[in-house]
């Protein structure tokens, strides 16, 4: 997952205030899905042991969320970053939700609390 820094807040010219976060920079070549298109221009496919190596990142990534209660909800391409290590870094959380489940209401979640870019 992307590296977060911090968090501030700032007022816009409408004088309403909005929320920034601060997190580690990634360049936009690195995005999964600009890669895609790039490699496929050039007809360079990426080895299994790589492709490996994403899925495994992509999925301990989503476990990581499930275990804290959250839904990412925008998963494609271009909210996927790889490092030269074949790691994947989950970007735009503009969609996610808290997961509630409780004990009471038969099993059945809800979900809240959008967090991220509105």
């Amino acid at each position: 997952m992307l590296q977060f820094y911090g968090y501030y807040f700032y007022e816009t010219m409408y004088n309403t205030f909005r929320i920034a976060m601060v997190c580690e920079y990634m360049d936009s070549r690195q995005n999964l899905e600009y890669m895609f298109r790039k490699r496929k221009q050039q007809s360079i496919f990426w080895k299994p042991d790589e492709m490996e190596k994403m899925i495994v990142s992509v999925i301990g990534t989503l476990a990581y969320l499930q275990s804290i209660g959250m839904t990412h909800r925008d998963l494609k391409p271009a909210n996927l970053f790889l490092t030269p290590q074949c790691d994947i870094k989950l970007i735009d959380f503009g969609e996610s939700k808290d997961y509630f489940k409780e004990a009471d209401d038969g099993g059945a979640g809800t979900m809240a609390t959008i967090r991220g870019t509105p």
